[in-house]
């Protein structure tokens, strides 16, 4: 091969090497950007019906991003077992804009009726996982040993 073609390789798969790791680098920075305030959950085992499967939780991302982020879905899990697969139809986000600070501040809640399972109700701490999409990016914020109250 001549020199022309080696350099025009070399220069393909230096291309390529760079704008795969700038993505991951992009996608590490978006995930940085949403800070997890708080989420709490809680099994409502009420006498006079059904029991249900309650999460709240709070998130803020920076003011100064360019594009929508969305909260696509809410992935609950015990011992790395899928317990809930919580999908946009079943919980509501409401928006917060704080301009002095700078901050998107979100609020989400599940709506009622997500029935107990057997699995969930033999359980005290939980893990989370968020899923967001940046502009087609999924972004996932993993949260650990999230505490499991029960209302009676």
């Amino acid at each position: 091969m001549n020199k022309v073609k080696v350099l025009s390789l070399v220069l393909f798969y230096i291309l390529l090497l760079t704008s795969c790791t700038t993505s991951q680098i992009d996608s590490n920075n978006l995930s940085e950007k949403i800070r997890i305030i708080d989420v709490e959950s809680w099994l409502n085992m009420m006498p006079g019906g059904p029991g249900s499967f309650h999460i709240i939780g709070k998130y803020e991302i920076a003011d100064s991003l360019e594009f929508e982020v969305e909260l696509t879905k809410i992935k609950v899990l015990s011992d790395s077992i899928d317990i809930y697969i919580i999908t946009k139809e079943n919980y509501i986000v409401e928006k917060q804009i704080d301009n002095n600070l700078k901050i998107i501040e979100y609020a989400f809640h599940t709506k009622p009726g997500i029935g107990l399972n057997e699995r969930i109700q033999l359980i005290n701490q939980m893990d989370v996982k968020l899923f967001f999409d940046f502009e087609g990016r999924e972004i996932v914020k993993e949260l650990n040993s999230i505490e499991l109250t029960r209302a009676y």
